[in-house]
This record gives C-alpha cells, structure tokens and sequence, in this order.
C-alpha cells in the first residue's frame, strides 16, 4: 500500500479501488492485494497483518538503491499504527493492476487531507507472494 511522503520515512501501502478494466480475479493474489488494500483504508492493523507472512519485508526502491522501510510482521503492526495516527485522511486508489507469476504489480494513487487542501499522489508497487500471503513489497518513487 502506498504512503504519502508527508509524516517522514515510512511505508508506502496502496488501495481499495479498481477500474473495471482491471478487475482481479475472485481468490488468489489479486484478491489477496484487494483485502490489504481494503484493510488499509480501514485503518485496520489487524486485517492488514492478516495478510502477511511473519518475515514480511517492505522495500523502498530508488534508482540503484533498495532500503528496508520494516522487517517481519510485528515491525509492520508497529510502523503501521504510527503511520495511521499521524495520518487520519489517508486513502488509497489503484489505477491499474496485474499479475506475474508469484507477484502482482499496481500502480497506486494515495490520497489525502492537508492544511492547503486535498493531495495525492502516484507510485507503482509489487506484491511478491509466498503461498497465499504478502512476503515483500516493493515501492517505487512516488511522483505526483
């Protein structure tokens, strides 16, 4: 799911709505990303922890670099409650959606409130998959 830039380093998570063009499959990974993302406009930690594995790692990549944003389950719960906290109006959107293999790729509009007005912006993500449950997310430069 995909975070805005706006509370310091973080998670980028993602979104709950998709285009008829791009709707995902009833069960699988795709359904998987659709219950995360729905769990995240929620704001539920819990849900959203239901959905990974323990190991779960979260991926910021930028150019020729990959930093780790959080490392297992427990690192997310925490991160995740923080992030939600500090950012009440945060809600994301899929714009596109699609599938390889054990990994599924979106691009993602994250949306929120700020003392100027509304905001949001775009990244692309990957969901790499071990059996039916999140094991890594890969978030790329957000651009508006």
């Amino acid at each position: 799911m995909f975070k805005p830039n706006i509370v310091g380093p973080a998670i980028f998570l993602t979104l709950a709505l998709f285009p008829a063009n791009a709707e995902p499959a009833a069960d699988g990974p795709e359904a998987t990303v659709r219950a995360f993302v729905a769990a995240f406009n929620a704001q539920s930690v819990a849900a959203l922890l239901s959905h990974v594995t323990d190991d779960v790692e979260w991926l910021n990549v930028n150019g020729s670099s990959i930093a780790v944003e959080t490392s297992g389950r427990e690192a997310l719960g925490r991160s995740m409650t923080d992030y939600f906290a500090g950012c009440p109006s945060c809600r994301s959107e899929l714009e596109t959606f699609s599938r390889a293999g054990s990994r599924v790729t979106t691009l993602e509009r994250a949306m929120w409130e700020s003392k100027s007005g509304p905001k949001s912006q775009r990244s692309l993500a990957v969901y790499e998959f071990q059996g039916d449950r999140i094991r890594r997310v890969y978030y790329f430069p957000a651009e508006n």
